[in-house]
């Protein structure tokens, strides 16, 4: 951004030169921080948004099982662990 090089190198007075140097280097301070802020603001979106899908998708998985697989909830006999992993009191063995 040197102003000898760049097209505004042309712009006869040095102080509207610089103002418009100023102007110009505000514009891209500005478009950088919301770039920024938009990839920050992205990241938390796009999590939660896994969460939000993967809930679903848990709970259209426990629908489906109660549907097709009833007996996976039912509790065994005190012999046997339970389907969760828990004994027939609903304590862990």
């Amino acid at each position: 951004m040197d102003s000898r090089l760049n097209p505004l190198s042309r712009i006869p007075d040095i102080h509207t030169r610089h103002v418009v140097m100023q102007i110009l280097a505000w514009v891209w301070c500005l478009i950088v921080s919301l770039w920024v802020g938009s990839i920050v603001v992205f990241g938390i979106n796009a999590l939660v948004h896994t969460f939000l899908i993967a809930g679903v998708f848990i709970t259209l998985a426990v629908f489906d099982t109660a549907e097709t697989s009833p007996h996976y909830f039912r509790r065994k006999p005190p012999q046997h662990f339970g389907a969760l992993g828990r004994g027939s009191g609903g304590e862990h063995e």
